[in-house]
């Protein structure tokens, strides 16, 4: 992966203004959204940082040290593994996807594929979906939990 320039950054939520500094931008910068999200399960805080390489997106999550705790990149629909599509297909009858990301989860300094999420569009407005690299469908944020 290469460095991440000024003009790579889209949006960057929270976080302290040296990580801001070390992105190239200032604690004052218009892609500060304010406010970062806190891990589930942990005392630790997640920023997250979208960016692109190219014409491709990539989101990071990343800890208050420094730590990568995930990573995404985009791709398209037909690179989804067939079990992804499979269980999307069959849940799912002819859906609109949209902005489809693998996942990928950083543990003790590997990358471990982490499964796959996309947005598709229902009642006119978009919904995250949530897909393991095995096909077991995770989550449906329009779902009541």
């Amino acid at each position: 992966m290469r460095d991440v320039h000024c003009a790579d950054i889209l949006t960057y939520q929270g976080g302290p203004s040296d990580t801001l500094l070390m992105l190239g931008h200032g604690a004052g910068h218009p892609g500060n959204a304010g406010g970062a999200r806190p891990l589930p399960g942990a005392c630790a805080t997640l920023h997250d940082i979208e960016f692109r390489q190219g014409r491709r997106k990539f989101e990071a999550d990343i800890r208050d040290d420094g730590t990568i705790h995930n990573w995404e990149q985009q791709m398209s629909v037909r690179e989804l593994p067939p079990a992804v599509r499979k269980v999307v297909e069959t849940r799912y009858p002819k859906p609109t996807l949209s902005e489809v990301m693998a996942i990928t989860a950083v543990r003790d300094g590997k990358d471990v594929p982490d499964g796959y999420e996309f947005l598709r569009t229902r009642d006119k407005k978009e919904v995250e979906v949530s897909v393991a690299s095995d096909g077991k469908f995770l989550e449906d944020s329009s779902e009541k939990k």
